[in-house]
Formats: C-alpha cells, structure tokens, sequence
C-alpha cells in the first residue's frame, strides 16, 4: 500500500467519525429534550386519566397524609443473617 493511499483511507476514517459524532450528539440533544418534555406530558396524563397524584400534593402544600395509619398494631422487623447451605459462597 503506497503512502497516497494510507492518507487517502485515513481521511475517509475521519469523515466517518465525524458524520458519527455528529450523529450521536443529535441522538443525545433528542433524548435530552425528551427526557425535559416528559415532566408537563406527566402532568398532562395524569390529568386526562384522573389520576391526579401532581396535581393533589400541589393542593395540599406538597406532602400528602396518610389517614389510614393503625397505631394499635405493632410490627416486628427481624434480621436475619444465615444463608443455606447449598449457596454458593461467591467463589
């Protein structure tokens, strides 16, 4: 391969990288700005399916209160630490 032939492939690689790069920064710039247009379409569906779970914290001063709490029970959470036998130990 001749001197004039390597240059000619390394410029054919750098265009090709640059068509790629630019490819790949308007894949982000979209994804970006799909990713800013999901909170108002959120908010949109919430309202079109009644859901309206944004739109009550907003009412009531941003945190919602769970009215349904029973304090006569009680719950015991337990740790607990041995592992079976057959488990492989991570080797």
């Amino acid at each position: 391969m001749s001197v004039d032939q390597q240059g000619q492939g390394r410029e054919a690689d750098k265009r090709f990288n640059r068509g790629m790069m630019l490819r790949l920064v308007v894949i982000v710039g979209v994804m970006f700005g799909f990713g800013y247009a999901l909170v108002p379409l959120y908010k949109k569906i919430c309202d079109l399916t009644g859901l309206n779970v944004v739109t009550t914290r907003e009412l009531y001063g941003g945190s919602l209160k769970n009215t349904q709490v029973d304090t006569s029970r009680t719950v015991t959470v337990e740790f607990d630490s041995t592992r079976a036998v057959r488990l492989r130990s991570g080797r």
